[in-house]
Formats: C-alpha cells, sequence, structure tokens
C-alpha cells in the first residue's frame, strides 16, 4: 500500500527521467518555508548539474507560496514535486517539543520515491547552505552501502565516540548526523530502514530520536565523511574546520532567520572565539535569502 496522499508539479517543467537529474529532498511545513527556499536556492545556484525537487509537505500548502516557487522552478529549470504522505505511522513518535512530525518525513520517503524508480536522492534539513557546487559528493558510488553520511559535530569534543556510541550498543566510535543524507534508495526499501526505524522509535525513547536509530541501524553499511565539509555544524571548532566547505548546517537555536549577526560583537563574541568560522555564514545565508523570492519578508531577529 502506497504511503502517498497526493501530490503536485509546481510548474510546467517536469523530469522525464529522474536519475538523469540529483534528485534533493526536504521535508517542511509552513513554518519553515522560508529556510526551505533559501536552503533549495544555494544548492541550486552553487550545483553543476541538473536538479529536481522533491518537497514532503506536513499540512496545507500556504496559497502564497505556490508562486515564489513557480519563480525558483522557471529561473533556474529545475522540477519541483510537492508530496503528501500517510504520516500515520509516525505520529505517536512526537514527544519533543521543538520536533515536529515533519522530522520523521524522511524516514518515509524513500518508499515514495522507489515507487517513482528514484534511485538516490540526496535528503537536506531545512536549516542547511549550500556555498559550494556538491555534485562530485552527489556523484560517488554508493554500490552496496544504504548512506553517504556526515560526522556529527557536538559541543562536548567527543561526546560521541566516548559515550554516545556506546550507549546505543554501536561496535564502532562512527556516529553521523542525520541533517545531510545521501540516500541509496534501492537498498534502503530493501532492507526496510524506515519502518524498522520507526519501530526502534516506538519502543524506546533515544536522545537525538531517529538520528540515534539510523545510527544503529545503518552501521556499517555506510560511506562515513569525518571531514565536516558536507556537514559543518555549528557545534565544529575553528580547528577542525575544513579547507574547503560545501554545506553549512545551522544546527541548534540560533539559526540565520533568528540571530542577527552585529548581536555576536562586542562582550558576546568572547564567548564564541572557538568558534568565529561560522559568523560570516550567517550573512551568506542572507545573501542567498535576498536573491530569492522570499528577499522581501521581513526576518525576525531575536
Amino acid at each position: 500500500m502506497s504511503l502517498l496522499k497526493d501530490r503536485k508539479i509546481l510548474g510546467n517543467i517536469t523530469a522525464d527521467n529522474f536519475n538523469e537529474r540529483a534528485n534533493i529532498l526536504l521535508c517542511s511545513d509552513k513554518n519553515v518555508i522560508r529556510g526551505l527556499g533559501v536552503t533549495i536556492v544555494s544548492v541550486l545556484e552553487n550545483i553543476s548539474i541538473p536538479c529536481t525537487i522533491h518537497i514532503a509537505f506536513n499540512g496545507e500548502f500556504p496559497a502564497e507560496e505556490d508562486q515564489r516557487f513557480l519563480e525558483l522552478s522557471e529561473k533556474y529549470q529545475v522540477p519541483i514535486y510537492i508530496y503528501w504522505i500517510d504520516d500515520s505511522a509516525v505520529r505517536q513518535l512526537v514527544s519533543n517539543p521543538y520536533i515536529t512530525i515533519t522530522a520523521y518525513y524522511r524516514l518515509l520517503m524513500p518508499y515514495i520515491m522507489k515507487e517513482y524508480h528514484i534511485n538516490k536522492c540526496l535528503y537536506l534539513d531545512t536549516d542547511i547552505l549550500c556555498v559550494h557546487d556538491i555534485a562530485k559528493w552527489y556523484a560517488q558510488p554508493l554500490n552496496d552501502v544504504i548512506a553517504a553520511v556526515t560526522k556529527d559535530a557536538t559541543s562536548q569534543p567527543k561526546l560521541r565516540e566516548t559515550k554516545t556510541c556506546r550507549q546505543l550498543g554501536m561496535k564502532g566510535l562512527k556516529y553521523f548526523n542525520s541533517g545531510i543524507l545521501l540516500i541509496n534508495i534501492e537498498e534502503y526499501v530493501k532492507y526496510d530502514i524506515g519502518n524498522k526505524a520507526i519501530q526502534l522509535c516506538s519502543k524506546e525513547k533515544f536522545g537525538e530520536m531517529d538520528q540515534d536509530v539510523l545510527n544503529i541501524l545503518l552501521e556499517g553499511h555506510v560511506n562515513f565523511d569525518s571531514s565536516y565539509a558536507y556537514n559543518c555544524g555549528m557545534s565544529v571548532r575553528n580547528s577542525e574546520v575544513p579547507q574547503n566547505i560545501y554545506l553549512i548546517h545551522f544546527t541548534g537555536a540560533k539559526k540565520p532567520w533568528k540571530l542577527c549577526t552585529s548581536e555576536l560583537k562586542g562582550s558576546m563574541i568572547s564567548l564564541f572565539d572557538s568558534h568565529s568560522w561560522k559568523y560570516p555564514y550567517y550573512e551568506a545565508w542572507r545573501k542567498y535569502a535576498k536573491m530569492s523570492p522570499w528577499g522581501g519578508t521581513i526576518f525576525r531577529f531575536t
């Protein structure tokens, strides 16, 4: 039985063959559309291969947003598909007030994409900013692995290696962040990863929810990148920043559409010296926001 309830295409541009394009998957509701849009714009501004955008949407898609996404589709000549899914299997999993049910859509969407014969997709959280071409990373061979993943950055050094992996019963020390996942859809569905993750989340409470569960299920079945180049989160320290950064991940509460960078100057700056690499990227996010159809919206600086 299909999980797909409905799907629509924004604009007249369609994908004749999904596998001739990079399939970018994002999950959203009306509250994070601005972040969603800027993430998409940043990818399309930098990637050197044709893309298709897939958005799993929770709730009614605001009518005023249709025109903005139509502008994106026409400007970049990119197909944009909106999906509504049967989320009954994950409704009971929401227990954290800072997490919505939409966070679990990434577990279900590969099953739907398999129905459209899509071989792989790049899942991105809506607080991601692409600053360089990710075509080479997307094109990496996945062969028999289920996903290509990136190391998780934490505020406490070596937390994952010294504590988390052991608590989860993992055999190794390679813990990844699930906000960026290059998914081999065939293998993901073959091993029924989404349903297994939902079952585990239903039986036990995990500190990082489905991220912990995906680490358990995918251990030994991933291409693991420990450089932070493709997932440079806010907890990465200056000494850990790679020479080339491709994807910035605005993890934590200080989102670029909320935090004014000028507030980080003066006395505040001394508290964040070891993470000063990240400050220019708040401004970079706003640069992409201004060139996007959301450029005229009012930013909330809190």
